[in-house]
């Protein structure tokens, strides 16, 4: 929920400030429930501090005790207290509570101070267990000590067969006892019980027209300049470039450009680049006019293009609300969530 230098975390984080990522933690666990979806709050005790892929490593969390308490855990905080149904525990070695344990496996963390001291009282579920750092040990393994942990659901198991044996025999030898487990169970299905009590989500609303229009209004304000002027077209004719993999959205780009009046050219135009999740300084292009993060914006770091823009996003009504901007029809208002080095955190305003 909060991210500093994170680009593993990217846009599923609100954002580097602790009180603004708290306020909306808060606004959106509220949204959520009140139309009968659980909301789950990850990754605990927060994966922004890390640098690291907890899918392939181990990522360290090297902050003090003390910096958590100011930065990562007050979000968290503020999604319980708006309450939260779960919240979901991260592979992440956090030195300075449990050193070398991963967090989903640490009672400590889980138990101690998710439970202890921040009140959590609803369903912790682990994150993949499919995942680097929780294969160290067999699934069988791996299931008990993350239910001794203070987890109440597993998640991903690469063999559930394994997982259910491997908790069996835990019951049987004493290793994970049956009131913890009645614990997590009890945890799972009073969760279940009160989204039984809310009214069901209205899914008829998902893609019509008022939700449409909210999607590109908030698409169209999220547009940030992080280099460059405020609202000045591109010179056209323009040609649409991306990082691998980006096929669809390249084409949705050039199609949102061609219905706002700007003629796109297969090569030879002003050239804007997509670069998005996972993306690095290798996937930059020296010769693009405007290059645009569609995820984190710390890929922009080291881009030389006079233009500079972030949408967070690479949904069809964001890649509608850039054309927009790059048209010169609509004036980008937003503002980066995180500082990134070398750009001011200016916002060219609405």
């Amino acid at each position: 929920m909060l991210a500093t230098r994170s680009t593993v975390i990217g846009s599923r984080s609100f954002g580097a400030d602790p009180k603004r990522a708290a306020a909306q933690v808060s606004g959106a666990v509220r949204g959520l429930q009140g139309a009968g979806v659980a909301a789950s709050v990850k990754h605990f005790p927060g994966h922004g501090l890390s640098a690291g892929d907890s899918h392939a490593e181990l990522p360290v969390v090297a902050q003090s005790r003390k910096v958590l308490d100011s930065t990562a855990f007050p979000p968290f905080a503020a999604g319980i207290d708006a309450g939260a149904m779960a919240v979901m525990s991260a592979h992440l070695d956090v030195r300075s509570i449990d050193p070398g344990t991963p967090a989903t496996f640490s009672h400590n963390l889980l138990t101690d101070v998710l439970r202890g001291q921040l009140g959590f009282q609803g369903v912790v579920i682990t994150d993949g267990m499919n995942m680097a750092p929780a294969k160290r040990w067999s699934p069988g393994e791996a299931a008990v000590r993350a239910l001794n942990a203070g987890n109440d659901l597993i998640l991903m198991t690469p063999n559930v067969g394994q997982a259910y044996d491997g908790l069996l025999a835990a019951l049987r030898d004493g290793s994970l006892t049956r009131a913890r487990l009645v614990e997590a169970a009890t945890r799972v299905l009073t969760m279940k019980f009160k989204l039984a009590d809310k009214p069901a989500p209205q899914m008829s609303t998902l893609n019509s027209a008022p939700h449409r229009k909210a999607a590109q209004d908030l698409a169209a304000a999220a547009v940030t300049v992080l280099r460059g002027d405020c609202g000045t077209p591109v010179r056209g004719p323009v040609t649409v470039t991306s990082s691998g993999g980006r096929d669809r959205t390249r084409a949705a780009l050039s199609e949102a450009l061609t219905a706002a009046g700007v003629r796109v050219v297969p090569k030879g135009g002003t050239v804007v680049h997509l670069v998005g999740y996972g993306d690095g300084p290798g996937d930059l292009r020296a010769d693009a006019a405007v290059t645009v993060a569609m995820d984190t914006p710390y890929v922009l770091e080291k881009a030389t293009s006079p233009t500079l823009l972030a949408t967070y996003s690479s949904s069809g009504s964001s890649m509608a609300a850039l054309a927009g901007v790059l048209a010169g029809k609509t004036r980008p208002g937003g503002r980066s969530p995180v500082p990134v080095p070398g750009l001011p955190a200016t916002t060219c305003g609405t």
